[in-house]
C-alpha cells in the first residue's frame, strides 16, 4: 500500500493534466531534505527519472559531500547521474548579482541544456507549500500584481514542481517515518537571507494566527492562478486590438486602450517587460487626453504619446553626431547605414529620397549627419527658392516623435542643411547641367 503523501503526490500531478507514461522526468536533487524526500517519493512511485546536481562550490569540503551524498542516492535509485561544478562567486561579481541570483542562473541555464542534450521532458524541483508563502510574501512587500500573489506554478515551461500540494512539517514527518538521511546547509539557520527571515520569523507568526496557513494559502494561490489565467486570456485578445508591432517600435492605441475596462492594469502589465513600474502606467493613462510629445522613460526604452498612439522604442546610444570627411566611405547613424559614392557620372540614376546627388564643389568637410533642431529650417527641392522648417516638413508626413528623432540631418560645413535623409534634399545643393563632379550619399538601411 501506497504512503499518503506518494498518492497525493502522483494525484497533484495528475491535476496538472500531465501524464508521466513513457516521459523522461530529471530531479533536482541539491541534498537537502525536500529534494531528497522528493526523490524517494518518485522511486517509490516507480516513475523513472534521473538525477541533476549542482555543485555551487560555495561551502568548501562540505559542498562536495553534498555532490557525493546525491551521487550515492542515484546510485540505490538506479538513475541516471548528472552533475557541474560552478565558479559561482566569480561569475556574481562578473554580472554585479547576489550569490542567490547567481545561483539560480547558472543552475537553470545548466538545467535547460541538460534538459536538451538528454532529452528529459520534465525538470522536477522540491518546492513547497511553505517555499510558495515565501515567495507570494517577498513579492508583496517588493510591490507585484495578480502574478506574484498567486505564487508558484506547479507546472510552467517543462518544471514540475510536485511537492506544492504538502508542507515541511509532512515532509520531514515522511523523512522520519522512512528513515530518510539528507543534508543540513548551514546557511538554513542564517538570517541573512530574507527568505529565511520570512521562515523563521513570520511564519511562525501566521501558524499562531492559524495552523492551516500553508494549506489555506494552497487554495488560494490556485484561485489566484486561475484567475490570472483568466485575465491573461483577456490580454491576449486586448494584446491584439491595441497593440501594432514592428521591427523598431511598438505603438499602442490610446482610444482602444481608453475602451479597457482597467486600461492601467492592462498598460502595467504591457510595459513591464521594459522597464515601467505600475505607478509610471497609472501616472501615462492619467495623461492620456493631454497634449502629444509627452515622454516617459525606463532604464532601457521611452515612451512617447503620439496623437492617438502611445509609441515604446528602445533608447539608441547610437545616435551621436557621424562625422564625415572627404575620404570617408560609409557611417552610422542610428540603426541606419549610409554609403558614399564619389565616382558618380553624370546624370546619376533616377534621383529617389534615399539617395542625395550632391554637387561636390558646395560641399565644405566637415559635413555633420545630426538629429534635428527645433530651429532647422531649409530650402526643399520643389520650393521655388521658398525655406521650410523642419518642424513643418514632419508635421506634413504625420512623423511620430520617436520617427523625427531618428531622421538623420546632413549639415554643410557652413551649417547649411543640405538633407534631410530619405525624406527631402536641399535645393541648393542639387546636381545641375553645371555640375562638374557629384557625390552620392546613399540610406541603405
Amino acid at each position: 500500500m501506497q504512503d499518503r503523501l506518494v498518492t497525493h503526490m502522483l494525484k497533484f500531478i495528475q491535476d496538472q493534466r500531465i501524464d508521466l507514461t513513457d516521459k523522461r522526468i530529471l530531479l533536482a536533487v541539491s541534498g537537502g531534505i525536500d529534494s531528497v524526500v522528493m526523490a524517494h517519493l518518485f522511486k517509490t512511485s516507480g516513475i523513472h527519472a534521473g538525477v541533476a546536481h549542482c555543485n555551487f562550490c560555495l561551502r568548501g569540503k562540505d559542498s562536495d559531500e553534498d555532490e557525493e551524498f546525491v551521487r550515492q542516492i542515484a546510485l540505490e535509485m538506479n538513475a541516471p547521474f548528472h552533475s557541474i561544478r560552478f565558479d559561482t562567486r566569480p561569475y556574481a561579481q562578473e554580472k554585479n548579482i547576489s550569490i542567490q541570483m547567481a545561483a539560480r542562473d547558472l543552475r537553470y541555464e545548466w538545467f535547460h541544456e541538460l534538459m536538451k542534450k538528454e532529452h528529459y521532458d520534465f525538470l522536477a524541483i522540491a518546492q513547497h507549500a511553505g517555499d510558495n508563502i515565501e515567495t507570494i510574501i517577498l513579492n508583496l512587500t517588493r510591490g507585484t500584481g495578480l502574478s506574484g500573489v498567486r505564487g508558484i506554478r506547479p507546472l510552467h515551461e517543462k518544471i514540475l514542481r510536485p511537492l506544492l500540494f504538502t508542507d515541511r512539517d509532512s515532509i520531514q514527518n515522511y523523512a522520519n517515518k522512512h528513515q530518510i538521511k539528507w543534508r543540513e546547509d548551514s546557511s538554513n539557520s542564517s538570517d541573512y537571507y530574507y527568505r529565511n527571515q520570512i521562515r523563521h520569523h513570520v511564519l511562525p507568526v501566521l501558524h499562531k494566527i492559524n495552523p492551516s496557513v500553508e494549506q489555506n494559502f494552497i487554495a488560494t494561490s490556485e484561485r489566484l492562478l486561475a484567475a490570472d489565467n483568466l485575465v491573461n486570456m483577456l490580454f491576449k485578445k486586448w494584446r491584439e486590438e491595441a497593440i501594432t508591432s514592428s521591427k523598431d517600435l511598438i505603438s499602442i492605441s490610446i482610444p482602444t486602450l481608453l475602451n479597457i475596462p482597467e486600461p492601467v492594469l492592462f498598460l502595467s502589465d504591457v510595459l513591464q517587460p521594459y522597464g515601467f513600474n505600475y505607478w509610471q502606467s497609472k501616472e501615462i493613462v492619467n495623461l492620456l487626453t493631454g497634449i502629444s510629445g509627452k515622454t516617459f522613460y525606463s532604464p532601457d526604452y521611452q515612451l512617447t504619446k503620439d496623437r492617438n498612439t502611445l509609441v515604446l522604442v528602445k533608447k539608441d546610444t547610437a545616435a551621436n553626431d557621424s562625422v564625415i570627411s572627404e575620404t570617408t566611405q560609409s557611417f552610422h547613424f542610428y540603426n541606419q547605414t549610409f554609403i558614399i559614392d564619389t565616382q558618380v557620372d553624370y546624370p546619376p540614376a533616377s534621383p529617389n529620397h534615399f539617395t542625395a546627388n550632391l554637387d561636390a564643389s558646395k560641399l565644405i568637410y566637415p559635413l555633420i549627419m545630426r538629429q534635428w533642431q527645433t530651429s532647422d529650417r531649409f530650402f526643399p527641392i520643389g520650393m521655388k527658392g521658398k525655406s521650410k522648417k523642419i518642424s513643418d516638413l514632419f508635421t506634413d508626413r504625420k512623423l511620430s516623435v520617436p520617427a523625427k528623432s531618428r531622421v538623420g540631418i546632413l549639415v554643410n560645413g557652413n551649417g547649411d542643411i543640405i538633407w534631410v535623409a530619405g525624406i527631402r534634399l536641399d535645393e541648393r545643393y542639387a546636381i545641375s547641367s553645371d555640375t562638374k563632379r557629384i557625390i552620392s550619399i546613399s540610406l541603405l538601411s
